[in-house]
């Protein structure tokens, strides 16, 4: 039968302040524990606690800490059961053969002297053991004690664990309410706080009562846990504390010893004899809370425990079957946690009411200048319909409020309602309770309380924040079972949901005094601290609305430094979600367009009582700004009257190396047309078109041939496109490295006389236009652009012939760029004059960076001369060598050395590096317009498996094929076909 959780009676506590995200959310940080200590032997003890506490702990004794209750965000939980199956999971057997061994996979349980490895599986040691008992790790997890733990249990170090389940075997009830879930579920301990942990609650168990599915893996990182605080029930029943408890602990001395079997309190090591264990302190335990709301378990579900998972697990593994998690693991997962026997239990709320509390200023007059009476109202109301609330108090500490006033004074003394006045009498500042703390609300009552204080607000700017606090113990000078901060206004549970802690509540009460100046707060932060020329500065301005009501014309108006411009469209305005964080998934961003152009003016937006937004731009640095400090001035506004006070961003502007350092670039090229300038040669966004013979093509099998890093395209009717056709790379090359053909297949019977009128016309984006007969010498130049100006030498030309093959005739027509490259030199030695060596790269390219300048200020003459020893034989300079030229800091200038080269012996032979057949758009490559295929006239040749004859036949066939190859000067061949796998 499942066991139904206990302890909520009518409307629970307040809820948790953090909004969940199923499966994803933050545990919440346990702030106090109360625990009492059990011993077996009742032997005093010696070990004291930081605060002087005796807590009767020794080695040698089976002393165990136990929780009696937490607090957990102003609520006390109390265990309700403990975990009665405890297994421990692992991927494969461990024999602890190789070092470092057992001795450290599960490392030693720390604390009362205990210690635990993973039952060996190899040959067993003799075992020294000291009373009472040893534990395994599942007996100790079964004991919920918080002194003892498994150092880094989920470290996969050697396959090691991989999964604890902490089991109810008959099922924990989880309650229907969100308030509910939110104050029910598991605390994780851990030494220090300072280790993630990650854990999943159990959704069901099969036949053998092992967890057969889980619900999502939550992790909790080392800002969740809590600081925590210890009070102790001693034995004689009195209570001491609170105070961190810090625990003993047994290590191992000698840690690269590896141990095997089990060792619980060994005096001496069995395979050296050395010491086993020395007593030290550790760290204070921590605690995080894993409420079943944050876990992701639906209202009404049945829960079998938890799993804890070592931090190398992942939301997207199998988490029963852990078929996931790597095998062969040869280090320790540092962050795997120390995870306390007080994991095992699940806690619920102890017998508590919600209850809510609010403020609000209810009259505030200027007595004279600076000097005013405030009165304040606090609403305090029971939330509970059914739970009465005890032991209530209200504190309110204006002494914290009004820190930057010049004085302040409670006049009179405060009317309580019907609830007892403190004694003494409340001051908010020696005395901050307001009521004697015995009385109790009974469910739904509300009392209220009013006083007035007097505020010389002196220097200040008159604007307060003020919080108030309610809570309820279930006796006097317990922790608070529940509590609450001060809403603003007169509603404790503004939201209504019967929970005063609720997202967006427990706003402070704002207290303005003065004129209107500070109804709007404007905090500006610059993303940077220093920034150089050209440098992108990102800004925030945190505007809060200081008021007790809405504003709908707020504003800001920012005024950047000189020579800073704002990047347009890169200002957002950013609202605070439910959890009340910026930068986190519920967030709500919308555009802003700032206007002005000295002052930007963002706005303008409405902002909530107490609402923070955030405004979050770019500025640009511009070249004009000099270096120093710049500031950058915001003022909130609303409408045209200024709120509140300024607030100003300073950074500091350096000398950027990039535009505030000269640079001499270059390249020493050949200078093919002696002109002192180096030439573009190559031809790009090349546009074909044939006119003319429309009747007579059959533009369905148009092909192309080209390089494979040329692209092509279009069709006949609209024109053909090309990339790019490079020039030659010297003068002795062919330029049938350097075209482009298309195959346009004709209809039968058509003569080249059919085809006199066809037309040509080729046009680059560089400016060259050709325009000619087809087949054809007539053309028509016209040169523009680049081209023209003759910073492009590029020489277009094309060609058509009529060919004729075993599929019928078809126009070849080639275009071709006959020009030169003005390539660079490499390896060409430069030098300047104070010393420095420079050598071109691959690509007769050189730098410079920062020159030695005699005057950086005002620049001055720079000389730099190329070594003609260098150079290739026989070059010439056809630019100065040396070049003299004045240059200034932070200009990039460049010297350019022409040389020409006496060209090359050409070739016997001009061989091209491929000469496929006729290949389809997707695989181009490059031939040479001169060139004739026969591969239509050669069929498919046949070798038997293993042989490489030839029969009669095939060498028939191939007989005409090497009768036309007779005499040519060169000829490639190509073969495609398959392998036979037996060898030749």
């Amino acid at each position: 039968m499942v066991k139904p959780v206990a302890l909520f009676v009518g409307v629970l506590l307040g809820c948790v302040q953090a909004v969940f995200t199923i499966g994803h959310a933050a545990p919440q940080p346990v702030t106090a524990i109360s625990a009492h200590y059990e011993t077996t032997t009742g032997t005093s003890g010696d070990y004291t606690d930081p605060a002087g506490n005796v807590i009767q702990f020794n080695q040698g004794q089976d002393n165990l800490l136990l929780i009696d209750s937490m607090t957990v965000n102003g609520h006390r939980l109390v265990s309700d059961r403990k975990a009665d199956v405890v297994r421990v999971r692992r991927i494969t057997a461990n024999t602890c053969v190789d070092s470092p061994g057992c001795n450290t996979n599960i490392g030693n349980i720390s604390g009362e002297k205990l210690f635990f490895q993973y039952p060996y599986l190899g040959s067993p040691l003799e075992h020294n053991l000291k009373p009472p008992r040893a534990h395994s790790l599942e007996e100790l997890y079964r004991l919920n004690a918080l002194n003892i733990s498994a150092d880094n249990p989920l470290g996969n170090l050697d396959n090691n664990i991989e999964r604890i389940d902490i089991m109810f075997s008959e099922g924990v009830r989880v309650p229907e309410t969100v308030g509910g879930r939110q104050l029910t579920g598991f605390m994780i301990a851990e030494r220090w706080g300072n280790n993630p942990h990650q854990i999943a609650a159990i959704a069901a168990v099969d036949n053998q009562g092992d967890p057969a599915a889980f619900y999502p893996l939550s992790k909790g990182n080392v800002n969740d846990y809590g600081d925590t605080q210890f009070t102790i029930t001693h034995a004689d029943g009195s209570v001491t504390g609170p105070a961190n408890y810090t625990p003993s602990s047994h290590r191992y001395r000698n840690q690269d010893a590896p141990v095997p079997g089990g060792v619980a309190g060994s005096e001496t090591n069995p395979l050296n004899g050395l010491p086993e264990y020395f007593l030290s302190t550790s760290q204070p335990v921590r605690a995080a809370f894993h409420s079943f709301e944050q876990l992701g378990v639906p209202a009404g579900a049945t829960v079998y425990g938890f799993s804890a998972f070592g931090v190398d697990v992942t939301q997207a593994m199998d988490l029963v079957g852990l078929t996931d998690v790597p095998l062969n693991t040869d280090r320790i997962i540092q962050d795997s946690a120390d995870i306390f026997g007080a994991v095992g239990a699940v806690f619920v709320p102890g017998s508590q009411a919600p209850i809510g509390i609010a403020k609000a200023v209810t009259d505030q007059q200027e007595l004279e200048a600076g000097v005013w009476d405030v009165e304040l109202t606090l609403v305090v109301e029971n939330l509970s319909s059914d739970t009465p609330a005890p032991n209530i108090q209200v504190t309110d500490d204006l002494s914290a409020t009004f820190a930057g006033a010049a004085s302040f004074e409670v006049m009179g003394n405060p009317g309580t309602g019907g609830l007892t006045p403190a004694t003494p009498a409340y001051d908010g500042r020696d005395q901050i309770q307001l009521l004697a703390g015995t009385d109790t609300l009974a469910p739904g009552d509300q009392e209220t309380i009013r006083f007035r204080v007097r505020v010389d607000i002196g220097m200040s700017d008159g604007i307060y924040l003020n919080s108030a606090r309610v809570t309820s113990a279930l006796a006097v000078g317990e922790p608070p079972a529940s509590s609450d901060w001060s809403d603003e206004g007169s509603d404790p549970d503004p939201d209504g949901d019967g929970f005063a802690n609720g997202p967006g509540e427990d706003d402070p009460t704002a207290i303005l005094l003065g004129a209107e100046t500070g109804l709007i707060a404007v905090d500006k932060v610059a993303g940077k601290s220093q920034v150089s020329i050209g440098d992108l500065v990102p800004y925030t301005l945190t505007v809060r609305n200081n008021a007790g009501r809405e504003i709908s014309e707020a504003a800001v108006r920012d005024t950047p430094p000189p020579g800073f411009s704002y990047v347009e469209d890169s200002a957002v305005l950013v609202r605070r979600g439910g959890d009340g964080r910026f930068g986190t998934s519920d967030d709500s961003s919308e555009p802003l367009f700032p206007e002005g152009d000295r002052t930007l003016v963002f706005g303008p937006f409405s902002l909530a009582p107490g609402e923070i937004v955030s405004i979050n731009y770019l500025l640009r640095v511009g070249a004009g700004v000099v270096p120093g400090e710049a500031r950058n001035v915001a003022v909130p506004y609303v409408a045209e009257d200024p709120v509140g006070p300024s607030d100003a961003a300073a950074l500091e502007v350096v000398r950027d190396v990039t535009f505030e350092q000269g640079a001499i670039i270059g390249v020493v090229f050949h200078d093919r047309d002696a002109d002192g300038y180096q030439d573009a040669v190559a031809a790009t966004r090349l546009r074909l078109k044939v006119h003319g013979i429309d009747e007579f093509v059959d533009t369905r099998g148009v092909r192309f041939l080209a390089h494979e890093d040329q692209l092509v395209g279009g069709n006949y009717a609209q024109g053909f496109w090309i990339s790019h056709i490079d020039g030659r790379a010297y003068a002795s090359r062919s330029s049938a490295l350097r075209q482009v053909q298309v195959i346009i297949p004709l209809k039968p019977q058509t003569t080249e006389g059919d085809l006199f009128n066809g037309l040509v016309t080729l046009e680059s984006g560089e400016g060259t236009w050709l325009e000619g007969s087809l087949l054809g010498s007539n053309r028509l130049e016209d040169k523009r652009g680049d081209v023209a100006r003759g910073v492009n030498n590029q020489r277009l030309a094309f060609y058509g012939r009529v060919q004729t093959g075993e599929r019928g005739r078809f126009v070849v027509l080639t275009v071709v760029n006959d020009a030169i490259d003005e390539a660079g030199i490499p390896g060409v030695r430069l030098a300047t004059t104070q010393g420095v060596l420079i050598e071109t790269d691959a690509y007769g390219r050189y730098h410079l960076a920062d020159p030695m300048l005699i005057e950086k200020s005002r620049g001055g003459n720079f000389i730099l001369k190329v070594d003609p020893h260098t150079l290739p034989k026989d070059a010439t300079f056809t630019t100065e060598n040396p070049r003299v030229m004045r240059i200034t800091g932070s200009i990039l200038n460049r010297f350019n050395f022409g040389v020409s080269v006496p060209e090359a012996e050409v070739p016997t032979t001009d061989a091209v590096k491929r000469l496929p057949a006729y290949t389809r758009m997707e695989r181009q490559k490059h031939i040479d317009f001169n060139t004739r295929f026969i591969d239509e006239e050669i069929g498919a040749i046949q070798f038997g498996s293993g042989q490489s004859a030839l029969d009669a036949a095939d060498r028939a066939q191939l007989a005409p094929a090497i009768a036309k190859l007779t005499g040519k000067s060169s000829v490639e061949v190509h073969a495609t076909g398959h392998a036979d796998p037996v060898p030749l």
